[in-house]
C-alpha cells in the first residue's frame, strides 16, 4: 500500500477472470488477483473517499439516477488517462515513493470504484487486464476493469498513468434507457451532458 494513502474499510470483491498482456490468463496467480482484490474493496460511507465526497457535479448525477427518470441504466463507462511519469516519484515528493507504490489500479483509481459502488449500488467485476506499458518496474499502469451493476447492465472502467506530457482524460459516462450524462473534469466537477426524455436540460450552473 501507498504510504501516503489513507487506509478504506471495506468487503473484498472477487473478479472472475484476470488477465495480464498479452492475453495470458492469470486467475490463479496470487499477486495479479490481490491487485484487483484490493482496488475493489468496497468502502460503505459514500463519497467519503477523497477527492471525490465534493464535486456538486457528482451529486446531481446521483440524484438523477435516484430519482428514477432514467429508467434501466444500460451502460457507464468511467476514463481515467493520467500523467504519473518519474517527476511524479521525486524523492522529498508527498507522493508515494515508487517502491512503496501498490499497481496503479489500487493506488490511484479506487477511488472510481468506490464512486461506482456508491452511485450504482455496487458492481461485480466480470473481467480485467493489467498492464505495463510505461514504468520501469513490475507495477501495472495501465488497465481496463469490466463490471456488472447490480440493477442490471454493464460498464467498464479503463484507466492508465501512461499519458504523455499531462493529464489527458477524466470522465463518468452513462447510457440509460431514458437519457444519457456525463461529467468529467480533474474531480469530475462538470456536467457535460445531460439529455433526458420528456425533461427540459437543466441549466445547471458551472461547479466551483
Amino acid at each position: 500500500m501507498n504510504a501516503s494513502e489513507k487506509p478504506i474499510r471495506g468487503t473484498i470483491v472477487a473478479g472472475d477472470r484476470i488477465q495480464r498482456s498479452p492475453g495470458e490468463v492469470i486467475a490463479g496467480n496470487p499477486e495479479a488477483r490481490r491487485a484487483l482484490h484490493n482496488a475493489l474493496m468496497r468502502h460503505q460511507d459514500g463519497f467519503d473517499s477523497l477527492p471525490n465526497r465534493y464535486p456538486t457535479a457528482l451529486h446531481r448525477l446521483k440524484d438523477v439516477i435516484k430519482s428514477g427518470v432514467l429508467g434501466n441504466i444500460r451502460l457507464v463507462q468511467v476514463s481515467c488517462y493520467w500523467k504519473r511519469d518519474e517527476g511524479y516519484y521525486t524523492s522529498g515528493s508527498w507522493h508515494g515513493r515508487r517502491e512503496l507504490t501498490e499497481d496503479a489500479l489500487y493506488t490511484h483509481f479506487f477511488h472510481y470504484i468506490n464512486l461506482l459502488h456508491n452511485l450504482f449500488g455496487g458492481i461485480r467485476p466480470t473481467e480485467a487486464r493489467l498492464m505495463n506499458l510505461d514504468h520501469p518496474t513490475d507495477r501495472d499502469d495501465n488497465g481496463f476493469v469490466l463490471f456488472s451493476l447490480s440493477g442490471g447492465g454493464t460498464g467498464c472502467l479503463s484507466f492508465a498513468t501512461a499519458t504523455w506530457g499531462s493529464t489527458f482524460e477524466n470522465s463518468l459516462t452513462l447510457l440509460a434507457e431514458n437519457g444519457s450524462m456525463k461529467v468529467s473534469g480533474d474531480y469530475l466537477d462538470r456536467v457535460d451532458y445531460c439529455y433526458i426524455r420528456n425533461h427540459n436540460r437543466p441549466e445547471w450552473a458551472p461547479a466551483n
